[in-house]
């Protein structure tokens, strides 16, 4: 299978690779969407078009992407039809940019099948997914409690940065370091996705829930 990866980085993208082969079941072929999409989260601004590369030049079976929360509220399942809800929620986003993309394209091309999708949310930050497992302060239960208490004054910053220095031993690596560090990880991670998914059910449960369809 076929598959392209969009994130908010190189060594994410190829971390993830390392989780969507462990949910397929398979080893996937990369496949590097013809369009320059921009760094960190904003790349969501170029979805359709990545959509639209990979089903024009042909040659994918699918397309996953995973964006950071961020300071952005988790994903609520209750409000995925609630148009007010989901416009503060990336997932959300996601899913919608990504499902006018795939209507459009199955207009002008009603003949060719649609590429599979798969979306996940990582709160607050991908990192917070590495650290599964071994930081029990990594999963969205502890991050809806952070938020609920500002009494600390921590900002999302501050926890970023902690996130990364526990992540990859700096906060600041070099990308071959961070690549490396984070398909460790995965690797670790990719023998239990549903201990993961325990953990980040609205953010990773949604990703692996996309995935199993593809099977």
């Amino acid at each position: 299978m076929r598959v392209a990866i969009v994130s908010e980085s190189i060594a994410d993208e190829t971390a993830l690779r390392v989780i969507v082969d462990a949910a397929l079941g398979m080893r996937t072929m990369p496949v590097v969407p013809a369009i320059r999409y921009r760094p960190g989260h904003t790349f969501m601004r170029d979805l359709p078009a990545i959509l639209r590369t990979l089903h024009k030049h042909g040659g994918a079976d699918g397309l996953v992407t995973v964006v950071d929360s961020d300071d952005t509220p988790i994903h609520q399942p209750e409000h995925e039809n609630d148009p007010a809800a989901a416009l503060h929620c990336r997932l959300c986003e996601t899913r919608a940019l990504l499902s006018t993309a795939q209507d459009e394209l199955a207009r002008l091309d009603p003949k060719r099948r649609p590429i599979r999708t798969a979306a996940g949310l990582a709160v607050p930050a991908i990192e917070g997914w590495y650290l599964s497992g071994r930081d029990p302060n990594c999963t969205e239960e502890a991050w809806l409690a952070h938020i609920a208490d500002h009494e600390d004054g921590t900002t999302y910053r501050h926890i970023r940065q902690q996130l990364k220095q526990k992540a990859y031993g700096r906060h600041r690596p070099s990308l071959g370091y961070q690549t490396r560090a984070a398909v460790e990880h995965a690797r670790r991670l990719a023998s239990d996705l549903d201990a993961i998914a325990a953990n980040f059910p609205n953010g990773f449960g949604p990703l692996l829930d996309d995935l199993k369809t593809w099977v």
